[in-house]
């Protein structure tokens, strides 16, 4: 059911639990006039229910666009058509939506060649990269002597 046939349903069943209420009015029942108007509630619920799913699965269907959009390349993301990888931390981070290029080209670092992230600041190595390890700080120590 597409959105136009779902929006004419809940017309046309709105529609229907009018005219009830009118023929309810007419009877003067108390409690049957009741019951019409909790009908005519649970309808009205059920079409926001509605409208909210319809929305959401719109939403998915174009994210789904997207990502099937978008490759993986060892050891990068890359959407179609496009030489520039995304940040895999960032893009895999956010459940596959957000798309932040790294550097590129890669610049020449130790070797190889590496890629930033502007966002995460995380630097990622292509091969023939050995990253240098990060510098050991002592602890001075004050002597008791001074």
């Amino acid at each position: 059911m597409d959105l136009v046939s779902g929006a004419t349903l809940a017309k046309q069943t709105l529609e229907n639990v009018r005219s009830i209420v009118e023929l309810a009015q007419k009877f003067g029942d108390l409690e049957f006039k009741r019951r019409i108007v909790n009908l005519e509630d649970q309808v009205f619920e059920l079409t926001r229910e509605r409208r909210g799913l319809v929305d959401r699965n719109e939403e998915l269907e174009r994210e789904l666009v997207i990502r099937t959009k978008t490759s993986f390349r060892n050891p990068y993301w890359y959407e179609d058509g496009n030489d520039v990888p995304l940040c895999p931390k960032c893009y895999e981070s956010s459940g596959y939506k957000l798309r932040i290029y790294l550097t590129h080209p890669a610049e020449d670092w130790n070797g190889g060649k590496r890629r930033h992230c502007k966002n995460c600041g995380q630097f990622f190595y292509d091969e023939g990269v050995v990253p240098r390890p990060a510098p050991i700080r002592l602890a001075r120590r004050r002597s008791p002597w001074v």
